[in-house]
């Protein structure tokens, strides 16, 4: 119940954010804009460490991968456990959290940073699959687990 309405506050304050875009920029919105964007990124962590917890079952038998599971900032696939960083944490739940465990590039920078330019997002959302390739992947380099589907965004396979 708690977790459903920090959800519902987040998206509240996504919303005004996204109003203020469309106000003439003062000084006074841009303050505003601000705090809205920190508390929702607050919000965000909390929910990420609430202790959600989300088991995914089959997507493709091709992989190894037969259990991921989310708990606050510790990501655990199958037998083994992996810390992650709040950005991480954020990719990672935002991929569990969507259909067939895929998510745009602009889902996943919206989830991570609310407002930001399409070529800094793409760039910044590399850099995080990466890091969390190097700590969950046999070899990083050829991702069987996160893989990136070009032009649209990354996918978590499990199977």
């Amino acid at each position: 119940m708690l977790r459903g309405f920090l959800e519902l506050r987040q998206q509240e304050l996504r919303q005004e954010i996204e109003k203020l875009k469309f106000l003439p920029q003062s000084e006074e919105s841009k303050e505003r804009r601000s705090w809205l964007m920190t508390q929702s990124t607050f919000l965000n962590m909390i929910i990420s460490t609430f202790g959600y917890v989300s088991e995914h079952g089959y997507v493709d038998n091709t992989n190894v991968v037969t259990n991921v599971r989310l708990a606050g900032s510790t990501l655990e696939i199958d037998d083994k456990r992996y810390e992650l960083t709040s950005n991480e944490t954020n990719f990672i739940f935002c991929l569990l959290n969507s259909e067939s465990h895929t998510a745009t590039y602009e889902k996943l920078a919206s989830t991570i940073w609310l407002d930001v330019s399409d070529e800094f997002s793409r760039a910044n959302l590399s850099r995080i699959a990466e890091s969390i390739r190097k700590k969950i992947e046999l070899e990083w380099n050829d991702p069987k687990i996160l893989v990136n589907e070009r032009g649209v965004g990354y996918a978590l396979l499990v199977k």
